[in-house]
């Protein structure tokens, strides 16, 4: 009689539960997401334009907060080393972490609602006090 080896069979068997789990988990997620909202070009414009609008009023606050021109804020955006000492020479270290903070919540909230157009989920991730940028946690 023919036999199959105990390893060959556990390692198949892993293969099949693996692979037919991975791909409905997949389906399940992509109908979830799906459903409640469907992104089209008009919409991915109109998230765009949000998203310069807000990068704007951030860069606009930084600016007048720290007294500082476009190119010196765009490098400190890049190097967010050189940006906290700047912030702590001229002691406004916890207003550009507010500041920051709020685009970022604003954004996200954004992005939440878009893609899965839950507003429940996106108030609980803007209005959730544990989430403030903070520089001793980026550099």
């Amino acid at each position: 009689m023919f036999r199959i080896n105990t390893k060959v069979l556990g390692f198949g068997l892993f293969a099949f539960v693996f692979c037919f789990g991975s791909t409905s988990r997949v389906k399940a997620y992509e109908n979830q997401v799906s459903e409640p909202y469907t992104w089209t070009g008009q919409m991915s414009s109109e998230a765009e334009d949000y998203d310069l609008n807000l990068r704007e009023q951030r860069d606009t606050l930084l600016k007048e907060v720290l007294f500082i021109n476009d190119d010196d804020l765009e490098r400190y955006l890049d190097d967010y080393n050189l940006f906290y000492d700047v912030s702590v020479q001229k002691g406004k270290v916890e207003e550009v972490e507010d500041i920051i903070t709020q685009y970022e919540k604003e954004y996200m909230y954004y992005e939440l609602f878009l893609l899965t157009g839950d507003e429940d989920l996106a108030n609980q991730y803007y209005t959730d006090p544990q989430i403030h940028f903070s520089f001793e946690n980026i550099i």
